[in-house]
């Protein structure tokens, strides 16, 4: 396992995703049609959030997710 990296799982233990959180702060994502764009805060390490704001002709919403080592 790499230490620099968070490791993001779903509930049940499957992958979701995994990335070097001090190098990168900001994230977008092309999903055609749609558009996320991420943003980070980890000044409460190692809980942490993530807002997503995600837009296109499918999709419009925003939301934000709160991590907490398991």
């Amino acid at each position: 396992a790499d230490a620099t990296r968070l490791h993001v799982a779903f509930r049940d233990g499957r992958p979701f995703h995994s990335f070097e959180p001090l190098a990168r702060i900001r994230a977008s994502h092309d999903c055609p049609p749609d558009t996320y764009r991420l943003s980070y805060d980890f000044t409460a390490f190692p809980r942490w959030i993530v807002r997503w704001d995600v837009s296109g002709p499918r999709k419009s919403y925003r939301a934000l997710t709160r991590y907490r080592s398991a």
